[in-house]
């Protein structure tokens, strides 16, 4: 038997099958939004606008990053239109650099967005940006949405890393403890939304110093939250707060 190539992949349902919706999404990411261009594309892109005889455009649409904090991961930035559209966003609102020149010549950032790829020690996780509505949708509306399922790398797309955690950070020993006991916050709809929100935040005071990069030995902590975010009191004690406001 075959086995399977490379590092584990885990994905939100809701990602798996993923495509981008085009000139149907109603609030598009090809508006408005600060667009970096990795070192790489901004040189391959600047080749192939060259081949067609097509310079001007390339030196319209692209401009240096001067910003002190720049990389090669954030070499360019694209200048969009007066109106804040992308300049490649073409009438039908799609995207007319990809047709030109094909996915492969898309910048990073334009290859990967929505998708949020993680290494969590040995194995990669695929989630997606909410501010997305398409990814909104297949995530938060379905019950299982947010089930992490096995997946193979077409959902991961280029798999460009968003952020890579070590076997020993504290985020990745008890990431799943903290997913489960987030998710089911999330989900105790017998509460009010404003409810199960507090309710997220409290966990999260709790435990955010542990979790941060660099952060608090885990000293059970952790464990401890989830099993107080259980208690009925907690809820009704925090519901009380909700409601009485500030």
């Amino acid at each position: 038997m075959k086995r399977p190539s490379g590092p584990p992949r885990l994905a939100l349902r809701g990602m798996v099958g993923f495509q981008c919706t085009g000139d149907a999404c109603e609030d598009t990411c090809c508006h408005g939004w600060t667009v970096v261009v990795d070192e790489g594309h901004h040189q391959k892109l600047k080749r192939a606008f060259e081949r067609a005889g097509d310079r001007a455009a390339f030196d319209a649409a692209f401009a240096r990053n001067r910003a002190p904090e720049r990389d090669r991961r954030s070499f360019a930035l694209l200048v969009h239109r007066d109106d804040g559209d992308c300049r490649f966003l073409d009438e039908r609102r799609m995207c007319g650099l990809q047709q030109r020149f094909g996915e492969p010549l898309l910048p990073d950032v334009c290859s990967a967005y929505p998708r949020r790829v993680a290494q969590i020690g040995a194995r990669l996780e695929l989630t997606g940006a909410l501010s997305c509505p398409e990814v909104a949708r297949r995530v938060l509306l379905p019950d299982d949405g947010m089930d992490l399922v096995p997946a193979g790398p077409a959902p991961f797309g280029r798999g460009v890393l968003s952020y890579r955690l070590t076997e020993q950070a504290a985020e990745v020993t008890q990431l799943d403890l903290v997913r489960v006991t987030m998710v089911r916050a999330a989900s105790a709809v017998e509460w009010p939304l404003a409810t199960r929100l507090a309710a997220m935040a409290w966990f999260a005071w709790q435990v955010g110093d542990v979790l941060r990069p660099r952060g608090a030995p885990d000293d059970g902590r952790v464990e401890r939250a989830a099993a107080t975010l259980d208690s009925p009191s907690l809820w009704e004690e925090l519901d009380r707060a909700r409601r009485a406001g500030p």
